[in-house]
């Protein structure tokens, strides 16, 4: 079955994504990826869906519509940050791109580090003025070093511990055939089976394949998934992203349910087989859209994923203040039914984020905190 539900390595396919959209960039400059621009704008609004979801889980658990609503949402929107680091493999493994270490780091941290303290400093100050928590010196080099001041920004911490291994990674991918590239995920797999035996089992396998581990495995995957051409094998790539939602969906229902509802990452998690292979095949549906057709049916949709796509990181930065902000009024995704509530609250929170980052990159000493 394996042989039949392979998908084959296409070279064209990256070609092919970028000759289908209309040339606007400068001739010395790399083709632009629609589904580059695509893929990170959904990824950004599945964040902000997934934390509007979490806050009213366990709420939702006394209507059995409110709850499979919401269930099924949470599931969908669930491999969000799995996409933002298979995108970054994607880009940053290229072997096109060769710069030196200082350089690269230079430029990955300055984007990354300078928001991420800037709105570190913003939540801590917020947790001050509502007294959660002391605002020393001490407290706030651990919040940026340690625990993060707010569950959100784990992320950054991850991300920057991927581009310090992305030197090294490339000179992997440099030299490495696409079997190669294979190996390094089935080894990875290895690693997330062993852990979900450890987990679900409690059975302790001591062989650790220590190179291919965490969210290294889906940077690389990333890279990989790249340019794999799914052709005529789409509906096992459907029923691989059936079957995955549908497992997931199912085991965590059975899991929060006997917790009474409440929100449970024990099949959630993303470092999970079934998340793994959920991740992947959105990645997969995502790529193949036919961006050009759809952008020129929609003219306006294209200005307005690139403007979403730039600004996803500053947008994760700064939504969860916008989030804050609206529970105080109790807007949140049980405003009324979730199946128009979630969209609504993750619109308004989206679009807010989104205008107070834009009036943030005009103010002089504001900028460099949104130019992620």
């Amino acid at each position: 079955m394996w042989k039949r539900c392979q998908c084959r390595y296409n070279p064209k396919v990256a070609a092919s994504a970028s000759l289908e959209y209309p040339a606007s960039a400068p001739v010395l400059s790399p083709p632009r990826l629609p589904w580059v621009d695509a893929i990170r704008a959904c990824a950004i609004l599945m964040v902000v869906a997934t934390h509007v979801v979490t806050t009213i889980q366990q709420r939702s658990f006394a209507n059995a519509g409110h709850w499979w609503t919401t269930l099924l949402a949470h599931v969908l929107v669930r491999p969000c940050v799995p996409l933002f680091v298979m995108l970054s493999g994607t880009l940053l493994l290229d072997p096109s791109r060769s710069e030196p270490i200082p350089v690269f780091l230079r430029k990955r941290f300055s984007r990354v580090l300078i928001p991420y303290l800037f709105w570190t400093s913003v939540y801590l100050a917020l947790h001050q003025l509502a007294g959660n928590h002391p605002l020393t010196v001490s407290g706030m080099l651990w919040s940026v070093v340690e625990t993060p001041v707010s569950g959100h920004l784990w992320f950054v911490q991850m991300i920057l511990g991927v581009y310090l291994a992305t030197p090294v990674l490339r000179i992997f991918v440099r030299g490495a055939s696409r079997s190669d590239l294979y190996f390094f995920c089935l080894i990875w797999g290895i690693w997330v089976l062993m852990n979900a035996c450890q987990t679900m089992a409690d059975v302790n396998l001591h062989i650790k394949p220590y190179v291919a581990t965490s969210y290294v495995g889906y940077f690389v995957l990333g890279y990989l998934l790249r340019d794999v051409a799914v052709d005529g094998r789409r509906k096992w790539l459907l029923a691989a992203f059936v079957a995955a939602f549908a497992f997931t969906a199912v085991a965590s229902h059975i899991v929060m349910a006997r917790a009474g509802g409440k929100t449970s990452l024990r099949f959630l998690d993303n470092l999970n087989p079934n998340l793994i292979v959920l991740s992947a095949a959105i990645f997969l549906l995502l790529r193949d859209i036919p961006y050009a057709r759809l952008y020129g049916r929609v003219s306006w949709l294209d200005a307005a994923v690139r403007s979403l796509s730039g600004a996803a990181y500053s947008i994760y930065l700064a939504h969860v203040l916008v989030l804050i902000a609206l529970g105080r009024y109790r807007l949140d995704g049980l405003v009324t039914h979730p199946v128009l509530g979630i969209p609504i609250v993750v619109g308004v929170t989206t679009a807010l984020t989104w205008v107070l980052v834009m009036v943030m990159r005009r103010a002089p000493y504001l900028r460099m905190a949104v130019s992620g």
